[in-house]
């Protein structure tokens, strides 16, 4: 959390969520604050339970970017919520809605 916030070239394998409370959301990367960045990340397989599962997770940022991050098996690859921001270069496999929110501004697939 914070302003000018930067997660850069890591790798989050497995997170999963909870099953204690009811299933709860899971969260491969997630930031809060103006002007927040995620670059160069690999997130894999945070699904677990019925909960959704996120791999990049934008909670009401101003101005955010997305770029050349790689997710795999999740609900949602990259999701702006309550969020502006802008994404590219960015990769997904298995996840079921690989963007939502944000503007694609290059190639995403």
């Amino acid at each position: 959390m914070g302003d000018g916030t930067i997660v850069r070239n890591n790798q989050v394998v497995a997170t999963g969520g909870s099953t204690a409370i009811g299933n709860g959301y899971a969260d491969g990367i997630i930031v809060d604050g103006k002007g927040s960045r995620v670059l160069n990340n690999d997130v894999i397989n945070t699904a677990q339970g019925t909960g959704v599962a996120r791999g990049i997770h934008f909670y009401y940022v101003t101005g955010g970017l997305a770029v050349n991050n790689r997710i795999t098996v999740v609900d949602r690859g990259i999701e702006f919520e309550g969020s502006t921001g802008k994404y590219r270069d960015n990769l997904t496999f298995g996840v079921t809605m690989p963007f939502t929110g944000g503007t694609a501004v290059g190639t995403n697939d």
